[in-house]
């Protein structure tokens, strides 16, 4: 049983509220302080039966649990009824995702109850030769410091769930805000421990520990996502991708979801070449790929070309990327029903395209292209090749300065417009 909370004044908000949460705490920790045995349910199906049970349900939970004390079961059920009293007449805030139902608050109390008793768990385990007043100052310290996140939480007006990244092999020098609001900083101390509790309940290991993290709302994040990874990658050749995503609820009781990162913006396989550091110079053109990716995303011929690029980046095999990259510059620079000639019409318009200088550099580049087509059509037919890593990063350089040409060009919107463009050699 945890002791007597103190109350620092200038910190708690609401005194009333503060109590019943401590009466409450101290009746659950009390009367569930029997070792835990999963065939019970999670600590949060156990305390969320007793929050939303009545009498009836606290016999039938004697009947089967005679280790459990009649009485400070019942003060369960006791404080649990003051607590919800108290958080339905308090004047909080019930905007969404705050709750604003007796079941709503039923919940939040099962979501703080049950991360109590993990902590306590956590404790107990490391310091099994504590004194019990010890380990009893130790817990309060961890109640009021619980209390006081959720309280600020309930008077806040506007909170929202959000998403958080952790893109492998990246550094940053600094925070850099995009729109909506979209932002790549510094990871705090709490989000941190967050992450790693996450990733326990998961059965996973945090694989490095994020200096930078993006941190992106929940509406269109899939979008977005892909948007960010796709503007990074066209920055630098750098290898750069996400491994898992954090589902952070605003409940700042609850604990986090963990998500695999969709399609497109996996990081795949080993580290490889030097780390990816996104520097003060290239913000500015980082910020204007991210601009002119929002303008483009809805457009047919880019979001194929764009979904390729990224495609690549989650292969093993090079004859793999090596095919993805082809269909992406295939989807810039031809027309739908375009089926005869295919080689000559590509390399031609990629060749206009990027090379501004003499034509000698024009037909060098035409020259590559229809060879690595060669390549490609070997890759599909299942010819064996000797492809070098050398060689896809050339590929994909090409690649990249092509959906930049692409998506700086006037006419972006009108894709036959561009390849007549290209044709006439304008």
């Amino acid at each position: 049983m945890m002791g007597e909370i103190g109350r620092p004044k200038e910190k708690v908000l609401n005194p009333n509220l503060f109590k019943s949460m401590q009466d409450l705490t101290n009746a659950f920790m009390e009367g569930l302080d029997k070792p835990f045995f999963p065939d019970y349910g999670s600590w949060f199906d156990r305390v969320r039966t007793l929050i939303r049970g009545d009498t009836d349900l606290a016999a039938k939970i004697l009947e089967r649990r005679p280790d459990l004390e009649e009485d400070k079961v019942s003060q369960c059920l006791v404080f649990a009824g003051k607590c919800l009293k108290s958080l339905l007449e308090e004047d909080i805030c019930r905007n969404p995702p705050h709750a604003s139902t007796e079941d709503g608050y039923r919940d939040e109390l099962a979501f703080f109850l049950e991360k109590l008793f993990r902590k306590r768990e956590r404790v107990r385990v490391r310091a099994v030769f504590a004194t019990k007043e010890a380990l009893n100052r130790h817990l309060n310290r961890i109640f009021l410091k619980e209390y006081l996140r959720y309280e600020d939480y309930l008077y806040q007006e506007s909170v929202s769930d959000s998403l958080i990244g952790q893109f492998q092999n990246f550094t940053c020098s600094k925070r850099v805000e995009l729109e909506n609001p979209v932002v790549i900083r510094e990871i705090t101390q709490e989000e941190f421990h967050s992450m790693v509790e996450a990733d326990e309940r998961h059965g996973n290991e945090l694989e490095s520990y994020p200096e930078f993290i993006l941190h992106m709302p929940v509406e269109n994040w899939r979008r977005q996502l892909i948007r960010l990874t796709t503007a990074l990658r066209l920055l630098k050749r750098q290898r750069i991708g996400l491994g898992r995503i954090y589902y952070a609820f605003a409940l700042p009781c609850r604990s986090w979801n963990v998500i695999d990162a969709p399609p497109g913006t996996k990081f795949v396989g080993e580290t490889m070449g030097d780390c990816f550091n996104l520097s003060n110079a290239e913000e500015e053109e980082f910020k204007q790929l991210w601009d002119r990716l929002g303008r483009v995303e809805e457009i047919g011929y880019f979001t194929m070309s764009i979904r390729r690029f990224n495609f690549a980046y989650e292969r093993e095999r090079l004859e793999d990327r090596w095919v993805d990259y082809f269909i992406s510059l295939e989807a810039l620079y031809s027309k739908t029903n375009e089926l005869t000639e295919v080689t000559h019409r590509l390399a031609t318009r990629v060749s206009r395209a990027l090379v501004n200088g003499s034509l000698d550099d024009r037909r060098k580049l035409r020259q590559k292209i229809k060879r690595w087509y060669g390549i490609r059509s070997k890759i599909v037919h299942g010819v064996q090749t000797d492809l070098s890593f050398e060689q896809l990063e050339d590929l994909e350089g090409v690649l990249a300065r092509s959906l930049k040409w692409s998506m700086s060009h006037r006419e972006y919107n009108d894709h036959n417009k561009i390849i007549d463009l290209l044709d006439l050699g304008s």
